[in-house]
């Protein structure tokens, strides 16, 4: 046993010197049984391959700092363990988020969809309307006020709003399914 630790101390001081022969046997001696360690944690060899080198990797940049460890098998596995658990509950989260922007985007996408079939309906009823019916309908879509409408045609604030009126009325009947949509547009 006191040899395996002097074994240990000798091997981790080389490592700490920067022994790349060292490192090399580092990574065959433990990556397998590391690699098996998070994939128990992990349940995906192929994350756990890449976990198990990023850590190993690290211990090689961090090996200055690390010429007091006790034991190299139990950083390392320590190590591997805290980065499989930082791991799982990154993914939870990011999940998480994804879900509930997932579920966002569906419903923005669905009322994208609505919102375009309403606006197409209505644009077909507007175009059968009568003339000034019509270009006093497309200015409400340019989201003008009655009384820019009422300048820009030359007429009278009311004279608009009757115009509005009985265009809304056939528009109701054209658009029987959309009616309720259309007017949340106005």
């Amino acid at each position: 046993m006191e040899d395996k630790i002097k074994y240990e101390k000798h091997w981790l001081k080389l490592l700490v010197e920067g022994d790349e022969k060292a490192y090399k046997r580092l990574f065959e001696l433990y990556y397998s049984s590391l690699v098996m360690f998070a994939a128990k944690y992990l349940r995906d060899t192929d994350l756990a391959e890449d976990l198990v080198q990023d850590v190993i990797y690290d211990f090689w940049k961090q090996r200055q700092h690390l010429s007091e460890l006790s034991s190299l098998k139990s950083w390392l596995y320590i190590s591997v363990r805290n980065r499989c658990i930082n791991y799982l509950e990154h993914d939870k989260v990011k999940k998480k988020y994804l879900q509930l922007n997932g579920e966002a985007e569906a419903d923005f996408f669905l009322s994208q969809i609505i919102e375009e079939e309403v606006y197409l309906a209505l644009k077909q009823a507007i175009d059968i309307l009568p003339p000034k019916i019509r270009t006093i309908f497309y200015l409400i879509l340019e989201r003008k006020t009655n009384a820019e409408i009422a300048s820009l045609l030359g007429i009278t604030e009311e004279a608009v709003k009757a115009y509005r009126k009985r265009g809304m009325k056939m528009l109701r009947i054209r658009l029987s399914n959309f009616w309720i949509l259309a007017l949340l547009i106005f």
